[in-house]
């Protein structure tokens, strides 16, 4: 009596599937979001770099 009937264990089996991707989808997200901060920094410091070399 336990079980649940094969409609409510498909939900219940696609719900969790899309809770998943969500979540992965998520972590990419904020891992393309550092790496744009990253490259981003870096753009910056690179003619800060160059300038203060060409002026010692």
């Amino acid at each position: 009596m336990d079980e649940k009937p094969p409609r409510d264990a498909r939900k219940d089996r696609l719900a969790k599937q899309l809770r998943a991707n969500l979540q992965r989808r998520k972590e990419q997200a904020r891992e393309r979001s550092s790496e744009d901060m990253d490259a981003e920094n870096s753009a910056e410091q690179k003619p800060e770099r160059q300038t203060r070399e060409t002026d010692t």
